[in-house]
């Protein structure tokens, strides 16, 4: 048999797999860390505000040159198409339009050069509440290159209403946006993080570019685009640590998740993927359930599927699952899920 016709087929495997090695570099291009706030500096409401101290901090680091922080809906799109993003990739994201968002946040964002979005629930500018913006200054914000995106007509969990419902308030807010600001927003935030499959069908429908939950972990381009995690930030979890850990993860590279629904319908649920990153060394992986008294039970199986098994049922209401994975330089994989359960244990 001529060598030649046996060295050019294993010549073109090795290819293959010096692409697929270099692909899983530690830099996971298509990735980057989301950042969520709400309220900042506000004492009285320690669970959903930052310090103004700890935004300061915040601002400082974010602002090294190690860190890119890029507009919300760059980073998206660069996600959605599977585009290359600078390692340390971080994007700022603010829900519901408190007022010191404006008095607080914006002048030293903006002193700072650090773009952020803002999701705003419509009804709650039109109703025109003391501790929220008023429109004039949302369209300031958006005037001086401020992301607006949709965060639903009225502030309340979507997943209580029926789907006419939480369909003609997602339209609702949206056009009372665009009039305001002459632009449709592109990028939709779902109240409480909680969603189910058909409002990310919904969405992507309706033409919006992405849409976000509150679970924790790296937003990449192995995830549903319509449900990206963020890192959530409060008074009890805005120390420096917790913020360098998050702009500093890294993705685990997953595929066939199971449940596919975000609703629980056996609980405790199976949790289950596959990672495809064979570099990685799973023996070090470990998940933790929200809420959850009893240590999951992780399996590896071939292939490197992992199978979660919950010892315990899971609450009523969102429960988060973290999984996570050392990598090198003090580095983490994050992966996180939200899954909801609409019945107590």
């Amino acid at each position: 048999m001529n060598k030649t016709i046996i060295f050019f087929p294993l010549i073109i495997l090795l290819f293959q797999i010096f692409l697929t090695q270099k692909a899983f570099s530690d830099n996971y291009s298509s990735s980057a860390s989301i950042l969520l706030y709400h309220r900042f500096g506000e004492d009285s409401y320690p669970s959903t505000s930052l310090s103004i101290e700890q935004l300061e901090k915040h601002i400082e680091i974010l602002s090294k040159p190690e860190y890119n922080v890029m507009r919300l809906e760059n980073v998206a799109s660069a996600i959605t198409r599977g585009e290359s993003l600078p390692d340390k990739t971080v994007a700022i994201s603010i829900d519901d339009a408190f007022k010191s968002v404006y008095t607080v946040a914006w002048p030293r964002l903006k002193e700072a050069n650090l773009p952020f979005t803002v999701f705003v629930s419509t009804e709650t500018i039109d109703k025109k509440y003391t501790s929220m913006m008023s429109w004039d200054q949302i369209k300031e914000l958006y005037k001086s290159g401020v992301t607006i995106g949709n965060h639903l007509s009225s502030h309340e969990s979507m997943i209580q209403l029926d789907s006419n419902t939480w369909k003609n308030k997602i339209d609702f807010a949206q056009k009372r946006l665009t009039e305001i600001l002459g632009e449709e927003p592109s990028l939709f935030a779902y109240p409480y993080g909680e969603a189910n499959n058909e409002m990310k069908s919904f969405l992507r429908e309706r033409g919006y570019a992405a849409a976000f939950g509150q679970h924790s972990g790296v937003a990449s381009e192995y995830l549903d685009p319509f449900f990206l995690p963020r890192f959530s930030f409060n008074e009890k979890y805005g120390g420096l640590d917790r913020l360098k850990l998050a702009i500093n993860a890294l993705p685990i590279p997953i595929k066939d998740i199971t449940p596919k629904k975000i609703i629980i319908e056996n609980n405790p649920p199976f949790l289950g993927f596959t990672v495809i990153d064979n570099a990685l060394n799973l023996s070090r992986l470990q998940c933790f359930g929200s809420r959850q008294n009893k240590p999951s039970i992780i399996e590896i199986l071939p292939a490197k599927r992992v199978e979660i098994r919950f010892q315990e049922k899971f609450k009523r209401g969102r429960n988060r699952v973290n999984c996570t994975l050392p990598s090198k330089n003090n580095r983490w994989h994050w992966v996180g899920f939200q899954l909801i359960s609409k019945s107590s244990p």
